[in-house]
């Protein structure tokens, strides 16, 4: 069973994940691997982040969430 990345249920909830990766400066792919938990971000990316969710999700928060975590 597949678990959602918390912060893909958040962007799920409010707008198109392509939207939500122009608006934080990255490509779509890029953020499809992150949220799948198979690549990670780099900072510019998980600030833009943090500002675009109004501090919901923090750098530190973005680290790869383990499957189980993320339950």
């Amino acid at each position: 069973m597949e678990v959602i990345h918390p912060l893909a249920a958040w962007i799920d909830a409010r707008m198109t994940r392509s939207a939500f990766a122009k608006l934080v400066g990255a490509s779509d792919p890029h953020l499809s691997l992150f949220l799948n938990r198979k690549r990670g971000l780099s900072l510019n990316v998980a600030l833009a982040i943090e500002r675009e969710t109004n501090g919901t999700f923090k750098p530190s928060d973005l680290q790869n969430v383990p499957a189980e975590a993320a339950e």
